[in-house]
């Protein structure tokens, strides 16, 4: 299997459809890579040699911008339109679209949760709104140890990462949802990433400094998660894989088309 950019390819696609699995890069954008590297359209993704990944991953990084880098940089764009208080940036910070799209009536163009738009409807309270009105619950106070444990749930829909100390009781946690993704990018190692960071600085500045990792689910951001969480300062002593594994049980759903 082909991995470039920190993707793994499709190995039954042809090549000018394989590149377009790395974000930032369409058809047009990938025509172009495959006839620098001298690489056939019509060639299929396995039937690339060493050489020829090589000659790939060499163009992408030196001349294109994709992946984590391009990511974060159309992140900050946005920041930027919010922080200036632009029309596009108020669209932002309000979840709408910002494209001139209508509004008005059912028509929604952005993912995620219906935003109430004017006073055309009357925001009802939620229920967490409701149990936030409720008395006051005692905080529990969590012991943080120097040694303690990760824990990272990898479905194939989300990565959920927690610190804990050897109690099992949470110090920090985070998830791809939690970091601001949505859809198919929770289950990305770039997500997995991020997640991951946001969780050891905490766990980080609150004192925990060694972990051993308990690794759960079949998703992509394993090793993306474990690399993250080492580079926060806090040192990985070991690597468990407790995956569940069926003993001849339940029959098996159909394989993933990817």
């Amino acid at each position: 299997m082909a991995r470039i950019a920190g993707i793994d390819l499709p190995k039954n696609k042809r090549g000018e459809i394989g590149l377009t699995y790395i974000y930032g890069i369409g058809r047009s954008t990938a025509k172009e890579i495959l006839a620098k590297a001298g690489i056939d359209e019509g060639k299929k993704v396995q039937d690339w040699t060493d050489d020829e990944q090589n000659a790939l991953r060499n163009i992408i990084n030196d001349e294109y911008k994709v992946e984590g880098a391009l990511r974060s940089e159309v992140q900050m764009n946005i920041k930027r339109l919010m922080d200036i208080g632009c029309y596009r940036g108020i669209r932002h910070r309000l979840g709408l679209p910002l494209r001139g799209q209508s509004t008005k009536n059912n028509a929604r163009t952005r993912k995620g949760k219906k935003k109430t738009i004017a006073n055309k409807k009357k925001a009802t309270k939620s229920k967490k709104e409701m149990a936030k009105t409720s008395k006051p619950t005692k905080k529990r106070v969590v012991k943080v140890e120097p040694q303690g444990r990760a824990c990272i749930f990898a479905s194939f829909n989300n990565v959920i990462v927690s610190l804990t100390n050897n109690a099992g009781q949470v110090i920090s946690w985070s998830s791809a949802g939690k970091m601001g993704f949505r859809g198919s990018k929770k289950n990305t190692p770039y997500a997995a990433q991020m997640a991951a960071e946001d969780c050891g600085k905490v766990a980080y500045d609150l004192g925990l400094r060694k972990v051993k990792v308990f690794v759960k689910g079949p998703g992509q951001g394993r090793e993306s998660a474990i690399r993250a969480i080492n580079t926060c300062g806090i040192e990985v002593m070991e690597i468990t894989d407790i995956t569940p594994l069926p003993h001849n049980g339940c029959r098996p759903p159909k394989r993933r088309r990817v």
